[in-house]
């Protein structure tokens, strides 16, 4: 016998239309990472998620009313409810899953509650007597699909105190002002068309030769006066790892290779890359765990987890989603043709292969929803906006819009210069990036028209990350950080440190530090 949980975010689909997409997916990681915190701490056994709602199993039927009621007191925090329904009972394996009566029971409990409500049949109040738990009578009711009639009950108290009336309209309107978007690890620095298989080669080439590289790990910049410090050097180093560090709201994370095994050719799959995945304090930058793991072809950060994406050759790619605090693989989704570039939208992930392969995936599930075919001649960057899927055929220079609505190419815009493309956009979802290394410049493109900006000139030096924050948009170059503030383009020039060059970007605006990671990487 055992504990059966629901919940799910009351009003989801008005949230996300209210908040954008790049908000909402900022919005969603946090709910998760409230959710699984509170499972860990009160014994949840997570069995099933579809984004904003979750089944989840306990042993101790007190310990899932109580989880329930921190959470609904907790979420409230992000501007949003949820509804709980818990039924104790027997439940049953079926296909690998948990099922049964009891299972349907307590899905149907939930979808009697309101913003807030915890729910409960008369099973579980009785279990948890004594407890130090209050319930209302709320009769019997008719749970569609069981027989009977079930009497259900709400959780007033816990502990003498009230779980707290539902937010008003202002008061969610407030919290949601405090959700700023993260934006997802982007991927290569260079055109990405020009294969993973090289991608990793060039990695591993610096991590054979770095023995003399400089000590420096990461190092902070003030957002306020653009100076440089304190200085970490802790020994760990990315060596030219694109987008190694980020920042996900609550922790900064750095992807370090260690060492790799295996010999890669065009008919095969490149080497493995050993690494770790490190835990920073996201203020001080003081190291606070490290897990093992294998990098693949590049690292990146989404709905509470991390992606590692693999490349298997010309006719395969994988996907593995790691949990980053424990570094285990929890699920993998295999993908078809060759790796190009894998991003985040506000609900899905995005796979873009070099063959024009272009597969939505539910992150949740780790599932192929959809798959469409693109016809690029150089497929090499996907980045989700405002509803549309941009393809970067820059090679052959143009940008493709698809809309994955009615599954095709709606637009071709030509470019006006050489590059490729970026996904960074301002927060509000309304522009992406076209870098030219060769010019030194990076150019706003209109994430509706395609339509380019004023180019912004970061010099002569490589490019390795963009990130937009602060009112900014920050070019790391190698010798130099650039900040170029929105929407004036005002340029300001942060040399790097000796021994330092810029390579990924990760920007905490919850503590006001700009967190720049020292790749290793030729100033030109």
């Amino acid at each position: 016998m055992e504990t059966v949980l629901f919940l799910d975010m009351v009003g989801s689909t008005s949230v996300a239309a209210q908040l954008g997409d790049a908000r909402w997916r900022e919005l969603l990681t946090r709910f998760n990472r409230i959710i699984r915190a509170e499972l860990k701490q009160h014994g949840g056994h997570e069995q099933d998620t579809a984004g904003d709602g979750y089944f989840v199993t306990f042993a101790q039927p007190g310990q899932a009313v109580r989880c329930a009621c921190a959470i609904a007191e907790h979420v409230r925090e992000l501007g949003i409810e949820v509804r709980s329904g818990l039924h104790t009972g027997e439940t049953e394996s079926i296909d690998g899953k948990r099922g049964g009566l009891g299972v349907v029971i307590g899905a149907r409990v939930m979808s009697l509650g309101g913003p807030g409500e915890v729910l409960v049949t008369s099973t579980t109040k009785q279990l948890v007597t004594g407890s130090g738990l209050d319930f209302e009578d709320l009769s019997a009711h008719e749970l569609k699909g069981v027989p009977g009639t079930w009497q259900v009950f709400a959780v007033t108290t816990i502990d003498g105190r009230g779980l707290g009336d539902p937010l008003t309209a202002d008061e969610a309107v407030e919290r949601f002002e405090q959700i700023h978007p993260v934006p997802f690890v982007k991927r290569s620095a260079k055109p990405i068309a020009v294969g993973a298989a090289v991608l990793i080669a060039g990695i591993l080439a610096i991590v054979a030769t770095a023995g003399g590289s400089s000590p420096i790990t990461i190092l902070q910049i003030d957002p306020d006066t653009n100076s440089v410090g304190p200085v970490l050097r802790s020994g760990i180093q990315s060596l030219h790892m694109p987008a190694a560090i980020f920042y996900d709201g609550s922790s900064l994370w750095q992807a370090a290779p260690s060492e790799h095994t295996g010999v890669g050719s065009p008919a095969t799959p490149p080497p493995r890359l050993e690494g770790k995945l490190l835990r920073r304090d996201p203020a001080s930058g003081d190291l606070l765990g490290t897990q093992s793991v294998d990098l693949g072809a590049g690292m990146g950060f989404a709905f509470g987890y991390a992606w590692v994406a693999r490349y298997e050759g010309r006719l395969e790619a994988s996907l593995d989603k790691i949990d980053p605090a424990s570094g285990r693989v929890i699920d993998t989704v295999r993908l078809p043709g060759e790796l190009a570039d894998v991003e985040s939208g506000p609900r899905s992930l995005w796979y873009l292969s070099n063959q024009g392969d272009l597969v939505e995936i539910d992150p949740i599930q780790a599932k192929i929803i959809e798959r469409y075919r693109v016809d690029a001649l150089a497929p090499g960057k996907v980045v989700p906006l405002l509803g549309s899927i941009w393809i970067c055929d820059c090679d052959n220079g143009q940008i493709l819009r698809f809309d994955p609505r009615k599954g095709e190419v709606t637009a071709t815009v030509a470019l006006q210069q050489h590059g490729f493309l970026i996904g960074v956009d301002s927060g509000t979802g309304n522009s992406m990036w076209l870098v030219d290394p060769e010019g030194g410049t990076i150019t706003p493109l209109d994430a509706k028209t395609g339509e380019a900006g004023r180019p912004l000139g970061f010099g002569g030096g490589n490019f390795y990350d963009a990130k937009v924050g602060f009112g900014s948009i920050w070019v790391a170059a190698g010798s130099e950080l650039f900040r170029f503030d929105l929407p004036d383009g005002t340029r300001h020039e942060i040399p790097m440190p000796d021994g330092a060059s810029a390579g990924g970007l990760a920007l905490n605006e919850d503590d006001g530090v700009v967190w720049v990671e020292n790749c290793g990487c030729p100033d030109r």
